[in-house]
């Protein structure tokens, strides 16, 4: 099925990189050949849109008893 839609040797890297992604299904491989030749859009921050400073998370080692 893949093989009458795509080039042998697309679906071959597509196989190979399944294996290495422990991807086992059919579906997982045809989800690898459509989106193969796509470039990553970059996703760009917000203008004006404040960010939140990093939580201290110090204080849950006490949960734990960790000093």
């Amino acid at each position: 099925m893949l093989y009458s839609r795509y080039k042998a040797d697309e679906v071959e890297t597509a196989v190979e990189l399944a294996l290495e992604k422990n991807i086992c299904s059919s579906e997982g491989i045809r989800h690898l050949l459509i989106y193969a030749n796509e470039t990553a859009a970059t996703i760009a921050p917000l203008a004006n849109w404040p960010s939140l400073p990093s939580p201290d998370v110090t204080v849950y080692g006490v949960l734990g008893g960790v000093q």
